[in-house]
């Protein structure tokens, strides 16, 4: 696997980038419809409606910007974020997706964030 892939158990492999995904079974689809596809599944509104950079994991209610700030401890392993989170690989995938399609706004919610904790 190349960096940034997730890996499912049915040998179905996600990226988050320019490449297709493939299916196991043959199936091939663009990485925007693969990633619409699954930010649909994973991906809810903040019940406080802030906006897309308090978006969360629907059914788990940890917010993407959390996620994507861990990532950055440790080193953008995607694999360790779901691991260490508990999450299903797929789950980790959505958040990541999510924030490519909304970065600017996530990242200014991550540093409002470390500017309320910094001393």
């Amino acid at each position: 696997m190349l960096d940034g892939e997730t890996s499912l158990e049915d040998n179905t492999y996600y990226r988050v980038g320019v490449f297709d995904c493939q299916h196991a079974w043959g199936t091939i689809m663009s990485v925007q419809e693969r990633n619409r596809a699954i930010i649909d599944r994973w991906i809810e509104p903040s019940p406080a409606g802030l906006g897309p950079q308090d978006a969360r994991l629907a059914e788990y209610g940890v917010s993407v910007w959390s996620l994507v700030a861990y990532s950055h401890l440790v080193n953008g392993d995607v694999a360790r974020v779901a691991a260490d989170y508990d999450l299903p690989p797929e789950a980790a995938a959505a958040a990541f997706a999510y924030y490519e399609a909304h970065r600017y706004l996530i990242d200014a919610q991550i540093a409002l964030n470390e500017a309320a904790f910094a001393g």
